[in-house]
């Protein structure tokens, strides 16, 4: 599956990102932060999902999905790897040319997954703009 534009194309549970806001089926996250440093985003029942850089460099970023911690590690070019708090690898991402940016859960893609995904889209989508 991939983010194409604002939506996660062949996923089994549909997801978007529209009017500030990532749906992954009947779940909402609203953005409050587009800074591709230090993405947040909050849940109708307050939860926070945050996603920031945890060095100087795009390289290395951690997560945090309303108390599950997560690690996102460049592996080389656009490719990255999305480690669980156990230290296994919940997911790898790759960025493509095209401007997409291809997700391969290695489980359940839950949304958590979605909107680290979603924000890796931010720095690893090379045709994404994050200025408006």
């Amino acid at each position: 599956m991939r983010w194409q534009g604002t939506s996660l194309l062949d996923a089994p549970t549909p997801a978007a990102f529209t009017d500030g806001a990532l749906e992954f089926g009947a779940q909402r996250l609203r953005f409050v932060s587009e800074d591709p440093a230090d993405l947040r985003a909050v849940a109708p029942d307050g939860g926070a999902f945050r996603l920031r850089k945890a060095g100087l460099t795009v390289s290395r970023y951690v997560a945090d999905c309303d108390g599950r911690t997560y690690r996102v590690n460049r592996t080389g070019g656009k490719r990255r790897e999305i480690i669980d708090a156990s230290g296994a690898i919940a997911a790898t991402t790759r960025g493509l040319l095209d401007g997409s940016l291809e997700i391969r859960p290695a489980g359940e893609l839950t949304l958590d997954l979605a909107f680290i995904s979603w924000a890796l889209t931010y720095v690893d989508a090379p045709a994404r703009r994050t200025l408006r």
